[in-house]
């Protein structure tokens, strides 16, 4: 009989067969644990759980899918790993936007300030 969280083939009775559901991580045969929110396995087996990337978040513990990441908004970025809830998804500071989902960055400057930059450019205020 396989421990908790585990499986094994069709009539395998030997647990050290026994490998970890998607979701959960460990050696085969021994205990499974479960994915940490901010990380999820697709597969069974004994693989690492993966990190959600950058500019996302899970709350998900056990998380068996990619899409249990959740990405930030736009106005809002993270560069958090592993991000474990929304506040990990930063607001852009004043004069910076980013209408990226799942940003990593507030890289650009504001449409206002390009235009007033442009517009002192031009009437030779600089």
């Amino acid at each position: 009989m396989c421990p908790d969280f585990s499986q094994s083939s069709v009539g395998n009775g030997n647990q050290s067969n026994c490998i970890c559901n998607a979701g959960y991580t460990g050696m085969n045969g021994g205990t499974c644990i479960p994915c940490a929110a901010g990380k999820y396995k697709m597969a069974p087996g004994s693989s690492e759980c993966s990190l959600c990337g950058i500019g996302k978040y899970s709350t998900t513990v056990a998380a068996s899918a990619e899409t249990s990441c959740i990405s930030c908004g736009p106005g809002k970025y993270s560069i958090t790993l592993p991000a474990i809830s929304e506040t990990s998804c930063l607001n852009c500071v004043q004069g910076k936007y980013s209408t990226t989902v799942a940003a990593s960055s507030q890289a650009h400057n504001s449409k206002l300030m390009k235009s007033r930059s442009l517009l002192v450019y031009r009437l030779g205020w600089v």
